[in-house]
């Protein structure tokens, strides 16, 4: 089983409580008195000082909660935008051609006719179709692209575990982040 390197914080006051090494499972298993949570980094957040003290590298901590607004906006998004590298780029060929073809109906468009016949369609329909498609995934793409860049920048002044993680929280449908309005972040 993979080991990972996981930071203990206490739930209530957000402090560094030390670090852990181990797998998955484990961690979701280790919860102390119940005040202890614990957060993944990629790599140990503690070094020691000339004077010999141990010394939190906050950027570690925060690579691991900026990791955790990622993945949440990935999972939102997943619901609307299609997912996955080749896909992404086999649609966004798809969209190219959509868009060439309701400019000039003659254009050469081999990805959608190839659909469009196997599904039984117009081209002109699938075209339609697939930028009607462009169009929802660039209003799911405005509504999380303000908030999660705006909670990743809100990281960089944090120090407290607990407010990080809190600040990862994030209502993808919701108009605010933490509190603050999603106009003034958009």
């Amino acid at each position: 089983m993979m080991q990972n390197i996981y930071v203990q914080f206490d739930r209530i006051t957000g402090e560094f409580r030390g670090c852990v090494t181990c797998t998955a499972n484990q961690a979701a298993q280790q919860s102390g008195d119940g005040t202890l949570d614990l957060l993944l980094v990629p790599t140990p957040p503690l070094s020691f000082g000339d004077d010999g003290h141990s010394v939190i590298n906050w950027d570690i901590i925060r690579s691991g909660v900026a990791e955790i607004i990622d993945q949440s906006a990935d999972t939102f998004c997943a619901q609307f935008i299609t997912t996955g590298s080749t896909q992404r780029v086999r649609y966004d060929f798809k969209a190219e051609e959509a868009r060439a073809f309701q400019a000039n109906s003659d254009t050469s468009v081999p990805i959608l006719a190839g659909e469009a016949a196997l599904k039984g369609i117009s081209v002109a329909d699938l075209a339609a179709s697939v930028l009607a498609k462009v169009d929802e995934e660039k209003q799911v793409a405005a509504l999380v692209e303000p908030k999660r860049t705006f909670a990743k920048e809100q990281l960089a002044s944090l120090t407290n575990i607990r407010d990080m993680v809190a600040l990862a929280q994030i209502d993808w449908t919701g108009p605010t982040v933490q509190g603050v309005e999603a106009e003034a972040v958009a």
